[in-house]
């Protein structure tokens, strides 16, 4: 097929994707960790130095994020005491909430750049390997499920450390793809794959897996000679994001993650809590917040990848060599077995780097069905299928959950934290009680956004986070009757007791806040009102997510 037709397809494809993930970035609240990175990225680029929660993620997709405020030149309070003695949490919430610009400026504009840099890679990346493997038709049917993923949408559009390395991970395999392919520019391939895997290094500690499969990849293609480029290029970009003088940070960080997936965290799944995970978690997460349609193309995608049914079969898969499939299949499961024997296990975010792959196969799959007059059908429903699937949580694409869960409405049954409630919904259910007279509530929070910055007059109740959050009620007044509590928060995720809000998970609530904060109305529930003032006064203050 010809450009006359990819070309304005790949154009509306393009603007679709973009329209939806700013409808996403104007409707979320700062998710828990955002006001973190995007203070720690802006405060490398000022001050030159990597200093703020430098041990627990690399520097990268925060100085990406934090590039566009460099025009804005808001304050970075250098002198507060928040800042001489790095308190992350408490100067990220000062930096994004008292500085010289509203908070929506700031934050909006970081989304918004890195989620076009990072998705416009992504997505000419995507289309590229795609088609070497079975052509412009799949290609442009990756392209589809891309631009329609809510889990790309949902992360992606977020200032996190969880985009960026997916991307170059992927990126970083099509290079070595290539590598394998052409006999004539292997030490470009090889030196590009190099520096691609020294960025994905500075993106995420969990991307250290990469350079290891990386010396894997040539051990296999017997390509030793190339080894030595690969492996000083690589960590010559790696310190390069630490300006070469902070690079140990890198290796301090290692062992702090370590030590950190030792430890583990607090988990939620299908009614079950754990510190120490389950080793299903991430294929469950996979398979309730993955829509329907992109499963099942990509699973038909990957056979067919598999059985190699040659491009003369109706354009379909070469056959490829033994590499040339093992190059496909094999990053993506490495990657997934290693997070299933970690710790911790907080949300679908932590596989993400799996997804592109799931798009590559999906491409392949609805090529392979639209190339067979019989089966050709089948695209349109589930092309349709997967836009319906999204807009069900549309314009809150994390909180989605397909079919076998419920939808976005009983994913919290399943899932918490940053599967379904980051802290994102605050902005949601301040809207709704704004238009009700702004009435005041007991607050339940898992997060760390202000809830007074969106208008909400609150009373904290067990909230789960990691700054001060005061409330804003008068001492006089009464015990408010309306009680919202978070989706992490209401599944007992944090707390020692994990069922302090069991009475409350099979009522009905007044309203769902981006399908992730329940308010309760206990006007005419004293027994309600009678339980959450004994909790108020058994806990005092909040807790710390672990």
């Amino acid at each position: 097929m010809s450009w006359k037709f990819f070309g304005p397809w790949i154009l509306l494809l393009a603007g679709a994707h973009l329209f939806l993930g700013f409808q996403a970035i104007r409707h979320a609240a700062p998710a828990y960790d955002e006001s973190s990175h995007l203070a720690s990225g802006y405060t490398y680029w000022a001050h030159g130095r990597y200093l703020l929660n430098n041990l627990y993620h690399p520097p990268l997709a925060r100085l990406a994020a934090a590039l566009p405020l460099l025009a804005l030149k808001p304050l970075h309070f250098s002198h507060h005491p928040y800042w001489t003695s790095l308190r992350q949490y408490p100067y990220a919430h000062l930096f994004l909430y008292e500085n010289r610009y509203p908070a929506e400026k700031m934050l909006h504009l970081a989304r918004g750049f890195q989620f076009v840099l990072w998705t416009l890679v992504l997505g000419s990346f995507l289309f590229l390997w795609t088609r070497r493997v079975a052509g412009p038709l799949a290609a442009g049917a990756a392209l589809f499920f891309h631009a329609f993923s809510p889990n790309i949408l949902g992360y992606g559009t977020l200032i996190t450390t969880d985009f960026a390395p997916t991307v170059l991970f992927f990126t970083h395999f099509y290079c070595l793809y290539r590598f394998n392919e052409n006999s004539s520019k292997k030490w470009s391939w090889a030196g590009a794959a190099a520096i691609l895997a020294g960025l994905a290094l500075g993106s995420k500690f969990s991307m250290a897996i990469l350079l290891p499969m990386g010396v894997l990849f040539f051990a296999v293609l017997r390509q030793w000679k190339f080894l030595p480029l690969y492996l000083a290029l690589a960590l010559l970009s790696l310190a390069g994001l630490y300006r070469f003088t902070d690079f140990s940070l890198y290796w301090q960080g290692l062992g702090y993650l370590a030590g950190d997936l030792e430890r583990g965290r607090s988990s939620f799944l299908l009614g079950n809590h754990s510190t120490t995970g389950w080793w299903y978690y991430f294929p469950v997460a996979i398979l309730v917040k993955t829509p329907l349609s992109l499963l099942l193309s990509a699973s038909l995608g990957a056979a067919i990848c598999v059985a190699g049914t040659g491009r003369e079969a109706g354009g379909l898969p070469r056959a490829g060599t033994r590499f040339q499939k093992l190059i496909l299949f094999l990053p993506p499961l490495l990657y997934l077995l290693a997070a299933c024997s970690s710790k911790v296990q907080i949300g679908v975010r932590h596989v993400l780097p799996i997804y592109p792959y799931l798009f590559l196969c999906a491409g392949v799959g609805v090529a392979a069905l639209w190339s067979h007059r019989r089966y050709a059908l089948l695209v349109p429903l589930l092309c349709s299928w997967q836009g319906i699937s999204l807009f069900r949580a549309h314009p809150y694409p994390l909180t989605h959950f397909n079919e076998l869960a419920g939808g976005p409405s009983g994913g919290y049954r399943i899932l918490t934290d940053s599967n379904l409630d980051w802290g994102q919904g605050l902005q949601a259910l301040g809207d709704y009680l704004r238009e009700r007279g702004s009435p005041s509530i007991l607050l339940s929070y898992f997060g760390t956004a202000d809830p007074h910055h969106y208008g909400i007059r609150y009373l904290p109740t067990l909230c789960v986070t990691n700054i001060e959050l005061p409330g804003n009620l008068p001492a006089s007044q009464k015990m408010p009757e309306l009680l919202a509590v978070s989706a992490t928060n209401l599944q007992g995720t944090y707390y020692a007791d994990k069922g302090i809000w069991e009475w409350l998970r099979e009522r009905r609530p007044l309203f769902r806040a981006a399908h992730s904060i329940f308010l309760y109305d206990l006007s005419r529930d004293p027994e309600g009102l009678k339980r959450v003032g004994r909790l108020l006064g058994d806990f005092h203050g909040g807790t710390q997510r672990n």
